[in-house]
């Protein structure tokens, strides 16, 4: 190539837009010019002197560097060192007093605070915005660059740091973990959650039902709609939002799989809503997560089956099976198991409903 193109070869490997190109063992050594860059004279200025120094020097300096490597802590925590004894008007070695915390500083100034930056969050906020665009633009350049590398057969999102990868990469895995903590998915077909390590957003349907807003038969009748408000499933009882999720033919079914489920569900009459909140008071996090997705998969293959006559198809994948942590050893290992769907199916004109749950192992279904 060299010969081809005829460019002078640099062997000193230098820097590349005032950023490193080779990253040693040492990254104390190699981002020290950032500490230096961060150097002023103000003897004479005010406190509001200094405040506008520090924001706009002293903070914004090391911006572009942390937007692209994971900045040591200790050259972090000695940047905010230099600023506070600039702020309190430290010279050498003399000692002063700080009549308040450096992280109290670091708030906002709504919540009694400076509004300085605290150099380890921003360094890692800024990391995370890199992962963020990674997983917004996967046809960028820089996306497809990182994936052949890093994670040529997944997504950014559950890549790891894999085998010798740069100081780059290894910095935007640190933004990535700040993702994979504050994202959740919104349930659509749900191909893409993985069963046990996805966390799951509240679907509009969960919050519809909450607050009496589905449109039952029975909502629509008190709505003035000419219906008789009768459930067009079972034809047993009218079709409020409780009878809809919980008690009409076949549901009680899908309920009586979660077998470790903190409540008792369809004991008694109440509203969705006490029922979320009876959850919310005695189950965990995850508990209240299986809850949404349950109710949604009966809602949205309800509606098939009145609406659109679906009566073999899976109706949507379930992630909900016996949450046991024996159970679920157990099936991980022996059907690597992955996704779980609810099927139903109707033999006769009576409309009666039948479900049932299958485990989706390597394209077969394996009915409960």
């Amino acid at each position: 190539m060299l010969n081809i193109l005829g460019p002078k070869q640099d062997t000193r490997h230098g820097k590349y837009l005032g950023l490193p190109s080779i990253i040693g063992r040492s990254k104390t050594e190699v981002f020290v010019e950032v500490k230096e860059k961060v150097g002023w004279k103000g003897k004479l200025l005010s406190i509001g002197g200094k405040e506008i120094l520090i924001k706009a020097v002293a903070q914004a300096v090391p911006t572009y560097t942390m937007s692209c490597f994971l900045i040591p802590k200790g050259l972090c925590e000695e940047i905010e060192g230099m600023i506070r004894k600039f702020w309190w008007g430290q010279r050498q070695d003399e000692s002063k007093i700080a009549w308040v915390s450096w992280e109290k500083m670091c708030k906002a100034k709504s919540n009694g605070g400076m509004g300085f930056r605290n150099l380890q969050a921003f360094n890692l906020a800024m990391l995370t915005k890199q992962g963020w665009r990674l997983l917004s633009n996967p046809d960028s350049l820089c996306a497809k660059v990182l994936k052949a590398r890093y994670y040529p057969n997944g997504d950014v999102l559950n890549s790891k740091v894999g085998s010798n990868p740069s100081y780059t990469w290894r910095s935007i895995v640190k933004g990535l973990e700040v993702i994979r903590k504050g994202t959740r998915w919104r349930v659509g077909y749900g191909r893409l959650i993985h069963i046990w390590e996805d966390k799951w957003l509240s679907t509009p349907t969960t919050y519809k039902a909450c607050v009496n807003a589905l449109p039952t038969l029975l909502n629509l009748r008190k709505r003035g709609v000419n219906t008789d408000g009768m459930c067009p499933v079972c034809g047993l009882e009218f079709e409020s939002i409780y009878h809809a999720l919980v008690k009409c033919v076949g549901v009680k079914n899908i309920w009586d799989m979660w077998k470790e489920c903190p409540i008792v569900i369809g004991a008694e009459n109440m509203d969705f809503s006490n029922l979320a909140l009876k959850m919310l008071e005695v189950g965990t996090p995850r508990d209240m997560e299986l809850l949404v997705v349950i109710a949604w998969v009966i809602w949205h293959g309800r509606n098939l089956r009145v609406f659109e006559s679906v009566c073999q198809e899976a109706v949507q994948e379930l992630y909900i099976l016996e949450s046991q942590k024996r159970n679920r050893r157990l099936l991980n290992h022996t059907l690597n198991l992955r996704k779980i769907g609810v099927s139903k199916s109707t033999s006769n004109p009576s409309k009666k409903l039948d479900w049932g749950c299958g485990a989706l192992d390597g394209g077969a279904y394996l009915y409960l």
